[in-house]
């Protein structure tokens, strides 16, 4: 008798502390629940990284339609956001250099011919102020497109294939097998190379010009010389 209330109470502590357990498990945080890996070195059960690995948040920003599953990607970065100064400003300079010009102009007219205004609901517009500020507009919209297609422009690198993305209204995307790659070549402008910056051109067998070119790329020789590891492990 006293055998059987003992296994009785036995079982009751046994259910208690199993519904303890369950309750303790339910309230605690997911982050508690995280696969285990085996430490090489130590032999101790440690909790996986929930961050992205580099690969997956590439194929974020690029697409699974560009880069599937099977490619490995090597780099996928945008150019330089020095390549915005490199793009707007020589074409900033002669859009104001013009209306410096035109201004004075006008202010020469104005000495010569008396008021050089346009009259308007009994107000006097003047025609060199129009000028600078339609230069002005024209500029922050050079401005604009350039940063737009700063934006817009990837580079992409894989264990198969080159990649350039770019186009604000219409996005194009060119490539080049790696097993195609005959000449990788930089090129450092002036400015660029003050800059620290190039651009980096493949081509093909058989083409006149480059297929790919990546422009405005910080460090540009080593750019190229993961293009040519990757071309030669390609081949082999």
């Amino acid at each position: 008798m006293w055998d059987s209330r003992s296994r009785t109470s036995s079982l009751s502590a046994m259910g208690s502390i199993t519904t303890g357990i369950t309750a303790t498990i339910r309230r605690s945080p997911r982050s508690s629940r995280r696969p285990l890996r085996i430490d090489s070195a130590s032999g101790m059960h440690a909790p996986t990284s929930d961050k992205p690995s580099a690969k997956r948040r590439s194929r974020r920003v690029i697409g699974r339609s560009v880069v599937p599953d099977s490619e490995e990607i090597i780099f996928d970065c945008r150019p330089s956001l020095w390549l915005v100064v490199l793009r707007a400003v020589p074409a900033v300079v002669p859009v104001l250099a013009g209306a410096f010009l035109l201004d004075r102009a006008f202010g020469s007219v104005r000495r010569l011919f008396g008021p050089g205004g346009v009259h308007q609901d009994g107000m006097a517009v003047d025609v060199g102020t129009w000028i600078i500020f339609a230069a002005g507009c024209i500029s922050v919209g050079i401005v604009v497109w350039a940063v737009l297609d700063w934006l817009c422009r990837r580079y992409v690198l894989t264990d198969r294939r080159a990649i350039v993305i770019f186009g604000v209204l219409h996005q194009r995307v060119a490539e080049l097998a790696l097993e195609r790659v005959q000449n990788v070549a930089v090129s450092k402008p002036l400015i660029a190379r003050l800059l620290g910056l190039g651009h980096v051109g493949l081509a093909s067998a058989g083409t006149d010009g480059f297929e790919i070119v990546w422009r405005g790329l910080s460090k540009p020789d080593r750019r190229a010389g993961q293009v040519r590891a990757a071309v030669v492990g390609r081949g082999t």
